[in-house]
């Protein structure tokens, strides 16, 4: 039977849930609207959630960093991107125009237009979103802490895109930060999943290997493919009761995070031990035979990322 000594999570949709953080953000920002202006508060919603994606993909700067970094509309409206590395700060610059943008972008959407008002009223929006999703206190998925726990034993590492500022958030108010070895956050390491330097960064984190670590998120675009690109099996949470099938033997599909456990011990209890090169098994050392060093024999050199 093989053993994952490391395991990786994902953090949004695998650990925690964002969805009602930004849910309540957006709400706040339309109770706003519609106390000063009288406008609908579902249709403000909608028309908000719409002008943060259009105004976000306006920059043909952003598209890449975008990718590279995994970034959200969302995030953007609230977060301050600390801490990151320098290929953010433009994103930083950008901002207050961005914040700006969207909130007269959407009251321009729901009809007020009065140049007196939008103004000052889009930076009140854009206040309030902030807070309201600053107030927010991010809730583990169910089984999530309850799989930490039962994994204890092994070194645990969250992998994650986003700004470090909210992501640490995240992990500090849902109780994950206590429960692991090691965060890496893609706008602080420099690289996003699916990026394999991304995964090379976390592993050297705990100075583990891909040979010894296996992956776990819910999209198979960045989670799935980051452990593919590294070398690693995959645990793919889909959030469905019929997940689709994969042809990998080394990808487990699963409905839910608190699925994740047994399916690990499934892939263990199938999966061969690492093999071994005949170079490393004519180098290593009988059991009787004595350490001159002290130490123990080296282990077998790690499979190519």
């Amino acid at each position: 039977m093989r053993r994952y000594d490391t395991v990786v999570f994902d953090l949004d949709g695998t650990l925690v849930d964002e969805r009602p953080g930004a849910d309540a953000a957006f709400t706040a920002a339309a109770n706003h609207a519609a106390r000063r202006t009288g406008v609908d508060a579902d249709a403000f919603v909608t028309a908000a959630r719409a002008a943060a994606r259009q105004v976000w993909w306006e920059p043909d700067w952003l598209g890449p960093l975008t990718e590279t970094f995994g970034l959200s509309a969302w995030d953007a409206l609230s977060e301050a991107y600390e801490g990151c590395v320098p290929e953010i700060q433009p994103i930083r610059d950008w901002l207050p125009e961005y914040r700006r943008a969207v909130w007269t972008a959407t009251l321009d959407r729901v009809a007020v237009t009065d140049p007196r008002l939008t103004a000052d009223l889009a930076d009140e929006l854009a206040d309030v979103f902030i807070r309201a999703r600053h107030a927010h206190v991010t809730r583990p998925l169910p089984g999530a802490l309850e799989l930490l726990d039962a994994l204890a034993d092994r070194t645990l590492v969250v992998l994650t895109n986003g700004p470090a500022d909210g992501q640490r958030r995240k992990l500090t108010r849902s109780g994950i930060a206590d429960r692991v070895h090691a965060l890496v956050i893609s706008t602080e390491a420099g690289a996003g999943k699916p990026d394999p330097t991304a995964m090379r960064i976390a592993l050297a984190e705990v100075e583990s290997a891909p040979t010894n670590a296996i992956m776990v998120g819910d999209t198979y675009e960045r989670d799935v493919l980051a452990a593919i690109n590294a070398g690693m099996p995959a645990i793919w949470i889909t959030g469905t009761q019929q997940p689709p099938q994969t042809e990998r033997a080394d990808v487990q599909v699963v409905a839910a995070t608190a699925d994740v456990g047994a399916a690990l011990l499934r892939m263990e209890e199938a999966a061969a031990p690492p093999p071994v090169r005949e170079a490393d098994h004519r180098r290593r050392v009988p059991a009787n035979a004595r350490v001159v060093s002290g130490q123990p024999p080296r282990s077998p050199a790690s499979a190519p990322e």
